[in-house]
């Protein structure tokens, strides 16, 4: 009798998704291979874009109850000149939490913490006038709104699903976010040599800047960019807000500090024509309990030169960020014993 079960030794047909699999995986390797050792030839790390998750992150590692922790608030000048290990080495802290945006006023972000966290450490605020007292300030706020409204409506998982994307950012130099394969051949093929890049995003948000990569202008001014300055009204009540938010980090023990970056004389001079510095810098003087370090006012820090006039190549950063601490830690009481240095290095006495 004809069985109606079919033969066990019957063998369902194979599918080929095992063959397809590694083809996939292979056709995948081969691209990427080559791109990752090009980028790498060329002296190109794994870097993050920093972009407003990885900021978003940054902001995340704010503590609300560490008197210790050091906040770093700015435009690129702030991201470009701290260097963090050397900064924290010299302050006896852990690295600072750089919160600095490019071509940014800080004010939004001193708000934030301010209005929307219980920060109790010190905050260390670049202040660059052409950026922070312009009278149409719209641009310079612009990205800290943008940022911030991502931190406030993230999703759940977006400061996981960011650090994952930093862990493959790091681990793969062709996702360099300037990197451009095209661009590096080019150049290989043309001069023979490496094309490295000239800025490296740290995972801390810090940027290394090799101005030697950049073109022959070594000093440009960058001042004039922005525009006229805030009129008398505008400039006393951007102090009143600015002014409100210093109040309350110092009211629960916290500690803000202004300082202003190296700049080159021909920039600082004219820089002095729009934003004369007792009418912009001493305002913020005038602000109860803040302390102001202007580069001016310390050999130490006035030796430091920015490359293009108002930024500093990242081999200056490191001598910069030291010093800079030693004053710090002089201003600010609750970092004295810890400070490996003091304002004896600096040759002056503390600036009010």
């Amino acid at each position: 009798m004809a069985s109606s079960i079919s033969n066990s030794n019957s063998r369902i047909p194979s599918l080929p998704y095992g063959r397809a699999g590694a083809w996939a995986i292979g056709l995948v390797v081969g691209l990427l291979l080559p791109m990752e050792v090009l980028a790498r030839l060329n002296g190109y790390p794994g870097a993050p874009k920093d972009d407003p998750a990885l900021w978003a992150l940054a902001r995340s590692h704010v503590r609300d109850d560490d008197p210790h922790q050091v906040v770093l608030l700015g435009s690129s000048r702030m991201q470009l000149g701290i260097d963090s290990s050397i900064f924290a080495e010299t302050l006896g802290t852990d690295p600072p939490i750089q919160l600095a945006i490019v071509g940014s006023s800080p004010v939004p972000v001193l708000k934030h913490l301010a209005e929307k966290s219980g920060f109790q450490g010190t905050v260390l605020c670049e202040i660059f006038p052409g950026i922070h007292f312009k009278a149409d300030n719209r641009r310079s706020l612009a990205r800290p709104k943008e940022y911030l409204e991502f931190y406030d409506n993230r999703t759940a998982t977006a400061l996981l699903e960011r650090q994952l994307k930093l862990w493959v950012e790091l681990s793969f130099a062709s996702m360099n976010s300037r990197f451009r394969p095209s661009r590096v051949l080019k150049n290989w093929i043309r001069t023979g040599e490496p094309f490295p890049p000239s800025a490296i995003v740290h995972a801390d948000r810090t940027i290394d800047a090799d101005f030697t990569r950049v073109d022959d202008r070594r000093e440009r001014d960058d001042t004039g960019q922005y525009g006229p300055p805030m009129s008398p009204e505008q400039l006393a009540a951007a102090l009143r807000e600015i002014e409100a938010a210093v109040l309350a980090i110092h009211a629960r023990g916290g500690q803000v500090v202004f300082t202003r970056f190296p700049a080159a004389d021909t920039q600082y001079e004219a820089e002095g024509g729009m934003y004369p510095r007792s009418v912009f810098w001493e305002g913020l003087g005038r602000i109860q309990g803040v302390a102001t370090i202007h580069f001016t006012d310390y050999p130490s820090l006035s030796q430091f030169t920015a490359a293009d006039g108002s930024h500093l190549d990242f081999r200056v950063a490191e001598g910069f960020s030291r010093e800079l601490g030693k004053i710090l830690a002089d201003r600010v009481p609750r970092f004295a014993k810890a400070s490996s240095g003091s304002l004896s290095h600096a040759g002056v006495d503390p600036a009010p």
